[in-house]
Order: C-alpha cells, then sequence, then structure tokens
C-alpha cells in the first residue's frame, strides 16, 4: 500500500487575543502492508511521514515541523 497527500491546515496563533490564524501547507507520504490472520481478522502495518510546511507567517517560512507515524494493529471485519 502506498498513500500520498496533501492540504491546507489553520492553527490559531499565541497572541493576547487568539485572533490571529496561520494557514500552512501540509503534504504526506506513507507506506503500509495489511496480511490476514484469519478469516474475519487483518493485520495492518503502516509507516507515514507528514510534512508541515508555513505559509503565511511573518515569523517563519518554509518547513516548520514533521511527524513520523509508526502503526501496527489489527482490523476485525464483521
Amino acid at each position: 500500500m502506498l498513500s500520498l497527500g496533501g492540504g491546507v491546515y489553520r492553527i490559531k496563533s499565541t497572541d493576547p487575543g487568539n485572533a490571529v490564524y496561520h494557514t500552512s501547507l501540509l503534504w504526506l507520504i506513507g507506506v503500509g502492508a495489511d496480511y490476514p490472520l484469519s478469516p474475519r481478522l487483518t493485520g495492518e502495518v503502516r509507516l507515514e511521514r507528514q510534512q508541515l510546511i508555513e505559509a503565511n507567517s511573518k515569523y517563519a517560512n518554509g518547513t516548520v515541523g514533521a511527524l513520523m507515524v509508526f502503526e501496527v494493529g489489527v482490523r476485525i471485519a464483521r
């Protein structure tokens, strides 16, 4: 499995009135695998990286953060 995505996120500034919003960009890429454990159970493994890019701040421009997510789980089918 391969996942690709992107989007926009908004956060409030820490100014005293919490009135300033920052609009930023987000992209992500990930890989994963599903494997059958039984007829009703499927195991899952995922690794994903999310990159946050500041778009309109006067304090920081460009990459401002990243998140690496590793997930292991079990999915139960009805």
